[in-house]
């Protein structure tokens, strides 16, 4: 999934809008959880290069962030769906950009 992220610079990408400059970051769904009736998720950061997620129709390589950083994030800040599946030695990021749309709901 993807995060809408707070000022720190870290692997994503970034979506210029009306508001300015956005970043996000991908991360891997750990564990899901309620804190006060609002509903989290325990994520761990992807490693995705700018320009691996700039190609439109190929999917992006990834590997965990080398230094284990796991976040609790709010279900609030997801932006977008993703899976990672594993090809060989390598772990590849489908996103709708890369060309694989996903129905949420």
């Amino acid at each position: 999934m993807s995060v809408l992220q707070d000022g720190e610079p870290s692997d994503g990408v970034s979506d210029s809008g009306a508001t300015g400059v956005q970043r996000f970051r991908f991360c891997r769904v750990r564990a899901i959880g309620t804190i006060a009736e609002e509903l989290h998720l325990e994520c761990e950061a992807w490693k995705v290069s700018d320009l691996a997620l700039s190609i439109v129709g190929k999917p992006a390589v990834v590997t965990l962030a080398s230094t284990p950083s796991v976040s609790l994030v709010r279900a609030e800040r997801v932006k977008q769906s993703a899976f990672v599946l594993p090809c060989g030695t390598h772990n590849v990021l489908f996103t709708k950009k890369s060309g694989f749309h996903f129905k949420s709901g």
